[in-house]
């Protein structure tokens, strides 16, 4: 009987040390998962961010473009007279409908004069190929003056619409 007895002791200690083993295993894991872990988590926000970085500066070179092809197709070529000579076959060429709309993302351009009334341009339709009179407000000429300021300095137009005198 002792010899049984001494049997169950030894299995109850190899159990001990079995169960003990599991846990300290168990333990190791956890705080091996949680330094890893919070390690490539923060390499994770790091790439994120700079990603964003990335596509935020990309977005104000885009922007800085846009402003350019605006600033030269209005100040130094040929729609600053197409304008004032109220030429609206003109302002067409210089504003071609569909590349403000496909290119530019704009949904038109109004050239008007200093009392609000339209010499060129127009809305552009998804699909359309020529610019569409104007609607709503943007038909009213007492509307269209109150955008932009004729006796302001240049680029301080505040809705982009260009006035000719």
């Amino acid at each position: 009987m002792l010899h049984v007895r001494s049997a169950f002791r030894r299995l109850g200690d190899s159990l001990f040390v079995l169960l003990a083993f599991v846990i300290a295993l168990g333990v190791a894991y956890a705080i091996e998962r949680q330094t890893s872990g919070s390690a490539f988590d923060r390499l994770e926000r790091t790439s994120v961010a700079g990603e964003a970085d990335r596509v935020r500066t990309a977005l104000a070179y885009e922007l800085d473009l846009i402003r350019g092809y605006t600033m030269t197709n209005s100040v130094w070529d040929d729609p600053y007279d197409h304008v004032t000579a109220r030429d609206a076959a003109g302002i067409a060429e210089d504003f071609v409908a569909a590349d403000v709309r496909d290119a530019y993302g704009l949904a038109g351009v109004l050239a008007v004069d200093a009392d609000g009334a339209l010499v060129g341009g127009g809305l552009v339709a998804d699909g359309a190929d020529a610019f569409a009179p104007p609607t709503g407000e943007l038909a009213q000429p007492a509307f269209l003056a109150r955008l932009a300021d004729p006796a302001g300095e240049p680029s301080t137009a505040t809705c982009g619409v260009a006035i000719s005198d």
